[in-house]
C-alpha cells in the first residue's frame, strides 16, 4: 500500500517529525527521481564580506588545478565541485550608489538586480528603468526574488515547505526570525530566517508553533529530558512494521540522526559566557544560546538543515552567516585576534580586518602581500562548513542504488564580494557541489581568461551563474520551453549561462 505523507503526518497528532524518503509513502518515485540527472534540491550557503582572492581561486584552469590555503578543506571533494572564480556583478556597476561600498551587495548577488530605489518609472525590473545616480538607492532591498526562492517555488509540489531558512551568528546571538540580507522571497521582500536552533528544530520537525497545547507538552517533554521522538515513537513502530528492510533501515537510521541533533542541542543550551561549557542541563524551550561560537553554532545548524533535506522536507535550503561585524569564530587564532583588536571606540573587529584597517593594538594591518594568517583562518572557515554540508548529506543513504542526499542536491557557496579588501563586486567566486545538472565537476572556470589583467572587468557576469544554476534544474515555464534569462531583464551581459556544461 502506497500511504502518502500528509496523511501519515496528520494522524502523527500534529506533533510529528519529518519522515525520509520510503519506498511506502510514495511507491518508488523517490527512487524514479533518484534516477535522474538533475538535482531535485538547492542548499545555499552565503557569507558576508568576499574572501582573500589570492588564497581562494584555484590556481590553473579547466580540470588542472591546485587549491590555495583558504579552499584547501574541499581537496577531498574537488571530483563533486565547479569552482567560478572572476566574474562581475555588472549590475550594481550600473549605479553609483551600488558601485562602492556595502549597499546592495548582498541583496544583489543571488537576485541579479539592483535595488527597488534605484529603478524609475513603473519600477518593473529592466534596465531603462535603472537611474544611474539615485541617492538612497540602498534602501528598501532588491527589485527581485533571489535564484533559490525562484527555484524553490516552482520545484516544491507537495514538500511541507517551500525553503528550510537558517542563520547563524556569534557569540551573544541569541535573536530569531531575522531578515535576511542575501534571500528574497521577491522584491523588497527578505526571507525570515531562524538563528536559534530550537526554534528552527521545532518548525521543521515538530510543526509546532504559537503557545499552543502541543508546544506546552513539547517543553515539558523537554524538561523532563525526553526527546520529542516520543511524541510520535507509536507511529514510527506502526509504520516501521509494513516496510520492507531498506525503508526499515533508513527510517531507523532518520530517527537516530534526529535523537542526535536533540542530545546536541541539550549539550549546547546553557546559557553562558564565552569559554565557560559548563554543565548541561535539560533543554527549555528556545533557550537564548548565548555563548556559542559559529563554529557551535553551526555543528547544530547544519545537521539541522542536512537532515531537513534528505527528508524531503522542502526543495531549498539555506543557510546565512548573519554578522560581518565581530562574531565569534571559534577559530582559536582569529578568536585571539578579534578579542585584541575589539575596543570600546573600535568594536568592529572582523570587519576591520577583512577592509586591512590597521590594527588599533600596533597598527599592523592585517592584508597585503603576505595576509594575517588569521584572517585567512576566517575565510578559511566558512569554506569548512561547506565541506560539512557536502558530507552530511554523503553520510545519507537516498536509494537502494546506493545513492545518497548529496547525489540528488546541488550545494552552493556565495559571497558578495569578491576580494574583501575593496568594497567591489567585482571579480566574484562561487563554489558549485554535489548533482550539478551537467555541469563540469572537478573544473575550475575563471572568468578572466589566462592573460587578462586583474583589474580589468571580465566578460563574465554573476547573473550567468545564477542563469546557470536554473539550467542545471532544468526549470521550465508553464508551456514547457526553457526559463527565461533570470535577475535584470534587457541587461545583455548577464544573460545566458557560463560555458560550463559538458
Amino acid at each position: 500500500m502506497t500511504l502518502s505523507r500528509r496523511r501519515f503526518l496528520t494522524g502523527a497528532s500534529g506533533a510529528v517529525l519529518a519522515l525520509p524518503w520510503l519506498e511506502k509513502l510514495h511507491g518508488g518515485e523517490a527512487f524514479a527521481q533518484a534516477t535522474t540527472t538533475t538535482p531535485r534540491r538547492l542548499v545555499v550557503l552565503a557569507y558576508p564580506m568576499g574572501f582573500v582572492h589570492s588564497h581562494w581561486a584555484p590556481q590553473g584552469m579547466g580540470s588542472t588545478f591546485t587549491l590555495p590555503y583558504i579552499t584547501a578543506p574541499l581537496e577531498p571533494l574537488r571530483n563533486r565541485l565547479l569552482f567560478v572564480s572572476n566574474v562581475d556583478n555588472k549590475a550594481t556597476n550600473l549605479n553609483s550608489q551600488h558601485a562602492f561600498g556595502h549597499p546592495a551587495k548582498k541583496e544583489s548577488v543571488l537576485t541579479g538586480t539592483l535595488m527597488r530605489a534605484a529603478f524609475s518609472g513603473d519600477q518593473s525590473n529592466v534596465r531603462a528603468n535603472v537611474i544611474a545616480d539615485r541617492a538612497g538607492s540602498d534602501q528598501g532591498g532588491p527589485n527581485n526574488e533571489s535564484v533559490c526562492n525562484y527555484i524553490g517555488t516552482r520545484l516544491r509540489g507537495t514538500r511541507p515547505f517551500a525553503s528550510i531558512d537558517l542563520a547563524i551568528g556569534g557569540e551573544n546571538f541569541d535573536r530569531h526570525d531575522l531578515n535576511s540580507d542575501f534571500f528574497f522571497e521577491g522584491p523588497v521582500t527578505p526571507v525570515k530566517v531562524q538563528a536559534n536552533p530550537a526554534r528552527a528544530f521545532d518548525r521543521y520537525f515538530a510543526n509546532v508553533t504559537g503557545d499552543s497545547a502541543a508546544l506546552q507538552a513539547q517543553r515539558r517533554a523537554r524538561e523532563r529530558k525526553r526527546s520529542a521522538l516520543d511524541a510520535v515513537r507509536s507511529s514510527f513502530v506502526e509504520l516501521r512494521s509494513g516496510l520492507n528492510p531498506q525503508d526499515r533501515t533508513r527510517l531507523e537510521d532518520h530517527a537516530n540522526r534526529l535523537r542526535q541533533v536533540e542530545l546536541d542541542m541539550m549539550r549546547a543550551s546553557c546559557a553562558r559566557p564565552a569559554g565557560n561549557y559548563g554543565t548541561p542541563g535539560p533543554m527549555a524551550s528556545y533557550v537564548p544560546f548565548r555563548g556559542l561560537s559559529m563554529r557551535e553554532r553551526s555543528n547544530l545548524m547544519v545537521p539541522l538543515l542536512t537532515n531537513a533535506m534528505a527528508c524531503d522536507l522542502a526543495p531549498v535550503g539555506r543557510l546565512e552567516f548573519i554578522d560581518q561585524q565581530s562574531p565569534l569564530f571559534g577559530v582559536p587564532s582569529v578568536d585571539a585576534a578579534t578579542r585584541a583588536w575589539r575596543t570600546a571606540s573600535n568594536p568592529s573587529d572582523w570587519h576591520g580586518m577583512v577592509h586591512g584597517d590597521p590594527s588599533p593594538v600596533d597598527g599592523v594591518r592585517t592584508r597585503g602581500t603576505t595576509p594575517a594568517t588569521y584572517l585567512l583562518d576566517g575565510y578559511r572557515f566558512f569554506v569548512e562548513r561547506l565541506v560539512d554540508v557536502m558530507n552530511g548529506l554523503r553520510a545519507i543513504n537516498e536509494g537502494p542504488d546506493g545513492r545518497t542526499a548529496l547525489d540528488n542536491t546541488m550545494v552552493l557557496l556565495v559571497s558578495d564580494y569578491g576580494d574583501g579588501g575593496g568594497h567591489s563586486s567585482n571579480k566574484l567566486g562561487f563554489i558549485l557541489g554535489g548533482n550539478l545538472g551537467g555541469a563540469r565537476t572537478n573544473f575550475h572556470f575563471d572568468g578572466r581568461g589566462r592573460n587578462a589583467d586583474f583589474y580589468t572587468e571580465t566578460a563574465y557576469s554573476s547573473g550567468q551563474v545564477l542563469n546557470t544554476i536554473i539550467r542545471a534544474f532544468d526549470v521550465r515555464t508553464p508551456s514547457g520551453a526553457p526559463a527565461p534569462d533570470f535577475g535584470l531583464q534587457n541587461f545583455a551581459p548577464q544573460s545566458g549561462t557560463l560555458p560550463v556544461f559538458s
